[in-house]
């Protein structure tokens, strides 16, 4: 009589990977191992059990699971797609789209600029502070939000007294600003009532003036640098200096081959996190892309260079990390979602960020807003309920459209990776994209690639990067403070 054995344990499906040497494996709950060429032959061929080592580490690292482990990944699962079961935690406010300068990559610039009202700014903040998230994030952006200080300020205030009523609820502000319009006055009381100020800084002086300038050819570098003085002076007196400066950077045709000297401007203020961004192909930019834009290839090879450069400036005591490298480093090796808006799956878009214009209208994002037609527009927040905006077809439509599994589903890196539905169809002109072809995704597999082939060959490397990972929200998180201010 024939008898069977019940196996308590399985090899879930996974995709491969080979770097350095060594064949790396991944599976849909995060998981991953790293094998020599006779580890991974026993793994494909089913083989582990001949290897008891292997086998037990296998199970350790989750690629095999059993049934004592598999509630324990799922809860790995759970973590690492946290933002699944978010509801909206990062909201736009753009007070204006007006700017006192005259950026030439600007993503924003319109031709009729409107300031938000403060009856629309009340009305946004009904939807923001009324939503199912006991952590929100207020980005105000413009244009130049400053230009808009009457109601900038009236709106700090309504938080102010929402947070004062329910203290359970924490709630974060910022601001992205180029600085000009920041004086004292206006500083203290942002810094008072806790609003994070986030400065735009292209590099040294000449590197920032090429591109960030008044419309009549003046350089604001001097304005950001008296900014980021009183700024640091101001943190002094409060006994807030261990409160961060953060600056955010666009990479340009002016300033991607001088990338050690933009590194070492942000050292220069003691500045803790740089935000390798490139620039994107909208508003102004896409005008001027010719003389201006970057190409996913440049833009990994300047990338490249500053986090070899990082490394070593870490390796001597000065600590400063790339934002971009501390958020895949807090997926792979935390696997911990960091909130990252463009490397959710599906898109962050619309589920964990909406934008709202001066007029109330509502976008899944700041760049949706500048694709020059109302393509993603989601309703007013006049007009529709929260609940509308969250299930209408177009949401669902830019949800489905980015589910990763359908346009990659045998990739090592899909289980941290993402698609950006609103570049995709600016560039491709189709929500459903040719996903190979996209900049988001020929650079950030570059990016997954050498941070894992560092983890490999280098444990001083290793080391580095794991104080590296991201352990408490930052202060300047947008998915736009990161691309384009």
């Amino acid at each position: 009589m024939n008898t069977t054995t019940k196996q308590d344990w399985a090899i879930l499906p996974y995709n491969v990977e080979r770097i350095s040497g060594h064949y790396l494996v991944s599976n849909f709950l995060g998981n991953w191992s790293v094998l020599t060429l006779e580890e991974f032959k026993l793994l494909d061929q089913l083989r582990i059990e001949e290897d008891k080592e292997l086998f037990e580490r296998l199970l350790r690292e989750g690629i095999v699971v059993s049934e004592q482990s598999v509630m324990e990944h799922i809860e790995t699962f759970r973590r690492l797609n946290a933002n699944l079961f978010w509801d909206v935690s990062l909201h736009i406010p753009v007070l204006t789209t007006r700017c006192n300068i005259a950026c030439k990559y600007c993503q924003t610039h319109v031709d009729n600029p409107e300031d938000m009202s403060e009856k629309v700014a009340q009305r946004v903040l009904e939807y923001t502070l009324n939503t199912h998230n006991p952590k929100i994030h207020l980005e105000f952006q413009g244009g130049e939000a400053l230009l808009n200080w009457k109601v900038l300020r009236s709106m700090i205030q309504t938080v102010q007294e929402y947070k004062a009523k329910y203290p359970n609820k924490k709630v974060m502000m910022s601001i992205v600003s180029n600085g000009i319009l920041l004086k004292d006055d206006k500083m203290e009381f942002l810094v008072d009532n806790d609003v994070n100020i986030c400065m735009s800084l292209d590099g040294p002086k000449d590197l920032h003036d090429k591109s960030r300038a008044f419309s009549k050819g003046e350089g604001s570098y001097e304005y950001v640098k008296d900014g980021i003085q009183r700024l640091k002076q101001l943190y002094e007196r409060k006994g807030l200096s261990h409160r961060p400066i953060n600056l955010l950077l666009t990479v340009n045709q002016n300033n991607i081959k001088a990338i050690k000297d933009v590194v070492d401007e942000y050292v220069h203020w003691g500045v803790r996190e740089i935000a390798l961004r490139p620039i994107n192909k909208l508003g102004s930019a896409a005008k001027g892309w010719n003389d201006l834009g970057v190409t996913p290839k440049e833009f990994i090879e300047c990338w490249t260079e500053a986090m070899d450069y990082l490394l070593n400036l870490n390796k001597k005591g000065v600590i400063i990390k790339e934002r971009m490298a501390t958020v895949l480093l807090t997926k792979l090796l935390a696997k911990q979602d960091p909130g990252y808006v463009d490397i959710m799956n599906p898109a962050g878009a619309g589920r964990a960020v909406l934008t709202y214009m001066p007029n109330g209208d509502i976008y899944p994002g700041d760049e949706a807003r500048m694709i020059g037609d109302d393509f993603f527009k989601l309703g007013n927040v006049f007009e529709d309920s929260y609940e509308e905006v969250m299930k209408s077809p177009k949401m669902f439509s830019i949800c489905q459209s980015s589910v990763l599994e359908l346009y990659d589903y045998n990739s090592f890196y899909l289980p941290w990776s993402g698609t950006d539905p609103i570049l995709n169809y600016k560039l491709q002109g189709s929500l459903i994209p040719k996903i190979t072809q996209t900049p988001l995704y020929k650079i950030s597999r570059r990016q997954f690639r050498y941070l894992l082939e560092k983890i490999i060959t280098s444990q001083e490397d290793r080391d580095i990067f794991s104080k590296w990972i991201i352990k408490e929200e930052s202060r300047c998180q947008g998915e736009s403070s990161l691309k384009r201010n």
